[in-house]
C-alpha cells in the first residue's frame, strides 16, 4: 500500500533526525551550528542567508545541512512546521507551502526535499476542496482567467493537464455546472455556428472541449423522428367500370352500380358489391381499412355457375329485389 503523503512527511522527518543525531554521536562532537560553513556552501547554490537559526529549519532535509547547522535541525527536524521562507528562497514562484501542495510537490519524487521544509501542508488530510482563481487567473491561457472557465474549456477531464489543475480548481471540476455558453461560440467566427444550439444541431458535440462549453445543448437527447404520417385512405367512390366487368364475367349485361343496387344487402354477393359501389350502397364507412377495396375477389365468377342460354339482358328486369344478378 502506498505511503500517504502525512505518513511520507513523517517518516522523512524522523529518519532525518536520527541519523543527525546519530552522526554526532558517532563523532563524540557538540552538535552545533556552523554558521560560516553554511553561509559559504549555500552561496555556492546561489542562496544567500544570514545564519542556521535564522535559515536552515527548513533546508535540514540536505544531508550537508543537517550537518553544517547541526543544533537548529536536531530540533527543526522534530517538528513538523511549514518554512515559506525556505521555500521563497529557493523557489520565487511559490512562496507558500500551501501552493506547493496545490500543485502537487508533497508528492512529486523530484521535489521530495519538500515533505520535510513544508511538513505541516504535506501532511494535511483535509484539505479544503476549494477554488483558487488567483492562481488559474497567472496561468495567462487565453480565455481562462477563473477556475470556472478551466472546467467550461475542459481541462479537468484532458488527460494532458497537470493534475495540479484538479486540486487548484476542485470546486469547479468536481461540481462543473452544465450550462450553455453561447458567448463564446460567438467568438469562434465560424459561418452558421453563433450559439451553442447550432453546435448540437450540426453534430460538432463530440469536438474536443466543445462538450463542456456547450454542455446543456450537447446534453439534450436528439430529438425523435416524427412518425410519418397514416397513408389517406382511398376516396370513396363507385366504381362502374369494375362492377360492369364482374357482372360482365358472368355473363350479365348492366350498366354501373345503379343497377345492382338491390344486391347490396344480399347474401351471398353483398360484400362484393358493397365494396365496388360503396356510395350506391351506402357503405363507405364499412369499407376494408386497408383500402383494397375487393380486387382478391375479382375471381367472383368462377365461383358462379356457368350462364345458360337464353340469360335475360334486360337491365330494367333488374329492378326485381327476386332476381338473381348472377343466375338465369
Amino acid at each position: 500500500m502506498a505511503m500517504t503523503a502525512s505518513a511520507t512527511a513523517r517518516s522523512v522527518v524522523a529518519v532525518l533526525c536520527f541519523l543527525v543525531l546519530a552522526e554526532a554521536k558517532v563523532k563524540d562532537t557538540v552538535c552545533e551550528d556552523d554558521d560560516e560553513g553554511f553561509v559559504y556552501n549555500a552561496s555556492l547554490q546561489n542562496l544567500t542567508v544570514t545564519s542556521c537559526a535564522e535559515d536552515a529549519a527548513g533546508l535540514c532535509v540536505f544531508p550537508e545541512v543537517a550537518t553544517l547547522c547541526c543544533a537548529t535541525c536536531a530540533e527543526a527536524l522534530t517538528v513538523c512546521a511549514d518554512h515559506d521562507d525556505t521555500l521563497a528562497l529557493i523557489n520565487s514562484d511559490l512562496s507558500e507551502c500551501s501552493l506547493a501542495f496545490l500543485y502537487g510537490w508533497c508528492e512529486n519524487e523530484d521535489t521530495s526535499f519538500i515533505q520535510q521544509m513544508c511538513c505541516e501542508s504535506c501532511s494535511s488530510s483535509n484539505a479544503t476542496c476549494e477554488d483558487h482563481d488567483d492562481i488559474a487567473a497567472t496561468w495567462f491561457a487565453e480565455g481562462v482567467g477563473t477556475c470556472s472557465d478551466v472546467a467550461v474549456y475542459g481541462w479537468c477531464d484532458d488527460d494532458d493537464v497537470p493534475d495540479y489543475v484538479r486540486s487548484i480548481c476542485c470546486e469547479s471540476c468536481s461540481n462543473p455546472a452544465c450550462e450553455d455558453h453561447d458567448d463564446i461560440v460567438a467568438t469562434w467566427g465560424a459561418e452558421g455556428f453563433e450559439k451553442c444550439s447550432d453546435i448540437a444541431m450540426y453534430g460538432y458535440c463530440e469536438e474536443w472541449n466543445v462538450e463542456t462549453i456547450c454542455c446543456e445543448s450537447c446534453s439534450e437527447p436528439e430529438p425523435e423522428p416524427e412518425p410519418e404520417p397514416a397513408p389517406t385512405p382511398a376516396p370513396c367512390a363507385d366504381d362502374d367500370d369494375k362492377i360492369v366487368a364482374l357482372a360482365s364475367n358472368a355473363g350479365i349485361r348492366i350498366g354501373g352500380c345503379d343497377d345492382v343496387k338491390s344486391f347490396c344487402e344480399h347474401g351471398t354477393y353483398g360484400t362484393t358489391v358493397q365494396a365496388t359501389c360503396p356510395v350506391t350502397c351506402d357503405s363507405c364507412t364499412r369499407r376494408l381499412a386497408d383500402g383494397k377495396r375487393i380486387d382478391e375477389l375479382t375471381g367472383m365468377a368462377s365461383l358462379m355457375p356457368a350462364p345458360v342460354a337464353g340469360i335475360r339482358q334486360k337491365t330494367d328486369e333488374f329492378s326485381n329485389p327476386d332476381t338473381s344478378l348472377f343466375y338465369p
